[in-house]
C-alpha cells in the first residue's frame, strides 16, 4: 500500500483547488485571518503549491496529530456556514494528510488515489 495510516504523526490541512478557482492569495489571506482568530496559539503556517499543472493546493500546518487536524477541518466547516470565503464545493476538496503521506502524494501527483485512502482511514 502506498499510503500508511499514522494518526499520531504530524499532519497538514490541504485544500485542493481546480484551475477555475483563481484567487489563491485572497483565500490564503482569509485562512490566515481564520487561523489568527481561532487558532492563534497553534502558530499555524500557510502556503500554496502546484500539485499538477492544473491543480493548486493550499497548505496549513503543522498539526500535532490527525485529531488536531480534523478539529481544524471541523471548525473551518462550522465557520464556512456563516462566511462566504469558502464554498461548500471548495471545502469538499479539503482533507488532512500526514507528513509521510504528503511526500507520497507530492511524488505520485494522484489526488484521487489519496482521497480514496483518506475516506477509508479517517472515517471515524
Amino acid at each position: 500500500m502506498v499510503y500508511k495510516e499514522n494518526l499520531k504523526q504530524t499532519h497538514i490541512f490541504v485544500l485542493a483547488l481546480g484551475p477555475e478557482q483563481g484567487d489563491v492569495k485572497g483565500l490564503l489571506a482569509e485562512l490566515e485571518e481564520f487561523n489568527r482568530l481561532y487558532f492563534e496559539a497553534s502558530r499555524l503556517r500557510s502556503g500554496n503549491m502546484s500539485l499538477t499543472s492544473d491543480q493548486v493546493i493550499v497548505l496549513i500546518s503543522p498539526f500535532n496529530n490527525a485529531a488536531t487536524g480534523l478539529e481544524y477541518l471541523d471548525r473551518l466547516k462550522e465557520f464556512q456556514e456563516n462566511s462566504s470565503f469558502l464554498t461548500k464545493e471548495e471545502l469538499a476538496n479539503s482533507f488532512i494528510i500526514s507528513l509521510e503521506n504528503f511526500q507520497q502524494l507530492n511524488r505520485r501527483k494522484d489526488l484521487h488515489e489519496y482521497l480514496r485512502f483518506y475516506k477509508r482511514a479517517y472515517s471515524f
